[in-house]
């Protein structure tokens, strides 16, 4: 029987599929897996999905609604701004900004400290 080589673990490369270029932290597991939001409402550009449900016909514009979960309501700018707003949350959710953790470091006091540190 022949003997394998050895392969020294320096020798390996392994990928891990992430793209470490983007500016924001992902949040969810579909967000680091890839997902980039588009998938909702096939745009992540605020401009662009405005002026979207401003095109649309009042049909589509409630179909659109309650694809989402929204009630279609017959005021049509009060649904837009509802919608707008439910856009705005959905982009939020994708641009957590990855230096967002660490970003206020307060200085206190030893006796806030002691304060603090008695539940432990």
């Amino acid at each position: 029987m022949p003997r394998t080589k050895k392969v020294k673990l320096n020798d390996l490369n392994q990928a891990h599929g992430k793209d470490e270029s983007s500016e924001f932290q992902p949040v969810t597991l579909d967000q680091i897996w890839g997902d980039d939001g588009n998938g909702r409402y096939n745009t992540m550009d605020r401009d662009k999905y405005y002026d979207w449900i401003h095109e649309i016909t009042r049909s589509e514009l409630f179909h659109h609604a309650s694809k989402l979960g929204i009630v279609p309501i017959d005021n049509l700018s009060l649904l837009r701004q509802r919608l707008m707003k439910e856009f705005s949350k959905h982009v939020s959710m994708y641009r957590f900004p990855a230096n967002a953790k660490n970003q206020t470091t307060h200085k206190l006091s030893s006796e806030i400290r002691k304060i603090l540190d008695e539940g432990k």
